[in-house]
């Protein structure tokens, strides 16, 4: 029996095996198979006729994560002491601010540097979960927004992953993948597109490359702060953290969960003015 003949019927007995499956337990199998996919496109297809010694490989990996448990609970116990001085200085900043609005109202450029305090206050008082994530690479630009509009398309991932917006000229194009499990591209009957992110994904483009922000942008990314989202969260090699979390593709801007509309504020052709577009 040829081997195409035995993975045909494989993958048949599989889907009528997973169609009796119940939701967590697709979920479990859904984890597994990222896994598989991760390791695909980065060492190549599984073959189990190349010689390796399993044996010392798992004992690798289970020391790694022996290490990395270590590492995530020393990280939380120091983001837990680092949230309890936030909680009690908080309240002093507030203090603190309005200390300063009242000396400078009385002032020259009153209104100026009130606008400017009023809003240091305002981000004091908000916690992450409140602000609005603003996501910019090149010529696309994301925001967080909740999809209001009735969908009219799911835009289904290519070879290249879940292309967000392709080059005419130039051939590149920001994308998530080439495995896009946790990232969904819709349209809407007003034209709007959205994408709805399930788990933090990375995205990707052969041009627009995220810099180090410690080094003022001199080097390429290669990992962010854990928990951090901004510009100011990503690190190059130098620059590298404890608890930093390394990017698949170096470059890469990391999207965290949540609902974004799409918008396309300029198209870029070699040798030519960026032509100002609407989404």
């Amino acid at each position: 029996m040829s081997d195409d003949i035995r993975r045909r019927g494989l993958v048949a007995d599989l889907g009528r095996r997973l169609a009796m499956r119940n939701l967590d337990e697709l979920r479990v199998i859904d984890a597994l198979l990222v896994r598989v996919e991760k390791g695909a496109a980065h060492y190549g297809p599984l073959d189990l006729s190349r010689p390796r010694d399993w044996q010392r490989e798992r004992s690798e990996e289970l020391l790694d994560a022996l290490v990395y448990d270590v590492m995530g609970q020393l990280a939380a116990r120091a983001r837990r002491a680092l949230a309890y001085v936030v909680d009690r200085n908080r309240d002093h900043n507030r203090a603190q601010a309005r200390a300063e609005a009242e000396a400078w109202v009385r002032q020259p450029n009153a209104q100026r540097a009130w606008v400017r305090i009023s809003r240091r206050w305002y981000r004091s008082t908000q916690s992450p979960e409140e602000t609005m994530i603003q996501i910019r690479q090149g010529d696309v630009w994301l925001e967080s927004a909740t999809i209001t509009e009735a969908i009219t398309t799911e835009i289904q991932p290519t070879r290249r992953g879940l292309v967000i917006q392709e080059g005419e000229v130039t051939g590149h194009a920001h994308r998530i993948g080439p495995v896009a499990r946790h990232a969904s591209l819709y349209r809407t009957e007003t034209d709007a597109r959205y994408l709805r992110v399930t788990a933090p994904v990375e995205l990707t483009h052969e041009e627009h490359k995220t810099r180090c922000s410690v080094c003022r942008g001199f080097q390429i990314a290669t990992s962010r702060v854990a928990g951090g989202f901004d510009a100011a969260a990503y690190r190059c090699e130098r620059h590298r953290s404890d608890d930093a979390i390394k990017l698949e593709a170096p470059g890469a801007t990391v999207i965290p969960a949540g609902d974004y509309r799409i918008s396309i504020h300029a198209e870029y052709q070699p040798g030519a003015l960026p032509r100002q577009v609407e989404d």
